[in-house]
């Protein structure tokens, strides 16, 4: 279909080229403001293409293409307000800005920017009198993480350094700085490898000496962001080297001191034993004991130092490793505390919304018991006492794939998130009955309970939550819930069916709306401070 899809349009502008030569009216040529744009993963970019002329393009026949290996894919047409994306990667994901077309704008807005999104575009206008394009390439970026600086130990004379950040595209630039601020990167080694993901981690180590005390600095960049990282080296940490080093020095220059005056005594009694007198040689003897004592003397004060020397060492090695075990234990217990909240980082919930879906709230196979807003966004309880079963249910289902939305919970005391296999909450009265497969979170009695048709658990979490990221996984069958005020997972379930499922809400307060939010930042500014909301019959 792509390749027919393909054929024709350039068919069509081989056609429009050749007309070029019969006509000079209604002339006019595209204009792309920059040869190429940068474009965050996960974020939005426009991809710039405008009319030379001061004219409009409506009416006209404008297509964005992407080159995809050899061929040339048609990923958005615009023609008499109709619009077809023919690419199902960027599904849902290009618009033209309806604006700038009438005074002549024909850029495209790109949603959700991915890897795969980097590459080479065109943009074509067609009339059936003349037809031009421009083209501009998209380069795809991401910034990774603070770089962390970690010790590997003594190594040699010094201590060894490494430095880790991760999530980075393209590969980032690593410099490593003294307290100065003076380049010594030529000191270091640096590997880089790239995740599943097409994501670059960088891996760098150096060895640090005394000299380098003043402090140390991993700094990781990339196109449009670097970030970097300090530690400060203390000098305690080169005394273990230090100590023994001068132990040993000490102790081998009173040996040869020893040593040479034994030797200096000796020759001098050999060359004088024919000579001497009985009284002199019983004077040398007796200075050679004297001499021979004062060395003694001497090596013993001097081997006392050290020995002290050595007990102080011991005690700051117990110091060290005592404060290394508690630095371990502060690390283990950080982890465990990380790992019970179920903290999520900022690229898994990039991630996330990378999928995020434009859910609205049937208002014809919603339960009679609620009220839905016209915008199919909002929901509310009728009355008081509503029941489990008086749901309101999206329009879309889903059978395959993986699906994000948000729900802003607010202060409501008690509600029903999940997906369920029903399709019609409108006329069926013992929903009990009719339920064939739901998975649901529930907040009730100021605490998080997970239900589904065979078992209900309360949960250990009681931080409460104002905003709920609901994650369908359809392929690998998982639904997760998180809390979106502390960025942390609050149950996952795992189901097994091969339905269709639909998104489910029920709001128990008849005065305070539960919130499908938006997918742009600007319609959710503006679902904030709309203060009416409009409702159905």
């Amino acid at each position: 279909m792509k390749t027919c899809i393909s054929a024709r349009f350039f068919m069509l502008m081989a056609t429009v080229q050749l007309c070029r030569t019969k006509t000079s009216e209604n002339k006019f040529s595209l204009v792309a403001s920059s040869p190429s744009v940068f474009g965050h993963v996960g974020k939005d970019i426009v991809l710039p293409c405008a009319l030379s002329a001061n004219i409009s393009a409506e009416g006209m026949e404008i297509r964005w293409l992407k080159k995809e290996k050899q061929n040339s894919v048609i990923i958005f047409i615009s023609q008499e307000n109709n619009e077809n994306e023919l690419n199902k990667i960027y599904q849902g994901r290009t618009e033209l800005l309806r604006e700038g077309v009438r005074k002549g704008n024909v850029s495209l807005l790109l949603k959700s920017v991915t890897i795969s999104d980097q590459g080479n575009y065109t943009c074509s206008v067609i009339t059936s009198e003349w037809f031009s394009d421009a083209s501009l390439t998209l380069n795809v970026i991401a910034t990774g993480s603070t770089p962390l600086i970690s010790l590997d130990g003594h190594q040699g004379a010094g201590i060894g350094l490494s430095c880790i950040s991760f999530g980075w595209l393209p590969f980032p630039q690593v410099e490593w700085l003294d307290g100065t601020y003076k380049d010594i990167s030529v000191r270091s080694n640096t590997e880089f490898l790239m995740d599943q993901d097409g994501l670059y981690s960088v891996n760098s180590h150096l060895e640090v000496s005394p000299e380098d005390s003043d402090g140390i600095i991993c700094r990781v960049g990339g196109v449009q962001r670097q970030s970097e990282t300090y530690i400060e080296i203390k000098e305690e940490l080169f005394q273990t080297f230090r100590a023994w080093k001068s132990a040993f020095v000490v102790i081998l220059l009173f040996l040869l001191l020893t040593l040479g005056l034994l030797g200096v005594a000796a020759v001098y009694w050999m060359k004088k034993r024919g000579q001497v007198t009985t009284a002199k040689l019983e004077e040398s003897e007796k200075m050679l004991l004297e001499e021979k004592e004062r060395c003694i003397k001497n090596l013993e004060s001097e081997f006392a130092k050290i020995k002290e020397d050595i007990e102080d060492l011991k005690k700051h090695l117990e110091n060290t490793k005592s404060e290394s075990r508690k630095l371990k234990q502060d690390c283990s217990d950080l982890n465990a505390i990380i790992k019970n909240r179920g903290y999520i980082p900022s690229q898994e919930l990039e991630e996330m919304r990378s999928v995020k879906v434009n859910l609205t709230i049937s208002q014809i196979k919603s339960s009679k018991n609620v009220k839905v807003s016209e915008d199919g966004k909002k929901v509310r309880a009728k009355t008081t006492k509503l029941r489990g079963w008086d749901c309101a249910i999206a329009n879309e289902s889903f059978t395959a794939g993986r699906h994000y939305w948000e729900v802003k919970v607010g202060d409501i005391h008690k509600w029903r998130l999940g997906v369920t296999s029903d399709s019609d909450f409108s006329e069926v009265k013992d929903k009990t009955k009719a339920w064939k497969n739901y998975w649901e979170l529930k907040w009730k009695d100021k605490k998080f309970i997970a239900v589904n048709v065979e078992q209900e658990m309360e949960l250990t979490t009681k931080q409460r939550a104002s905003v709920i990221g609901v994650f369908l996984d359809y392929d690998k069958s998982e639904l997760s819930f998180y809390n979106l005020d502390e960025t942390s997972r609050i149950h996952t379930w795992t189901f097994s069916t091969e339905m269709p499922l639909y998104p489910f809400f029920n709001c128990a307060s008849p005065d305070r709306d539960l919130v499908i939010l938006p997918q742009l930042a600007n319609e959710m500014e503006k679902a904030q401070t709309d203060d009416t909301t409009a409702y159905s019959p």
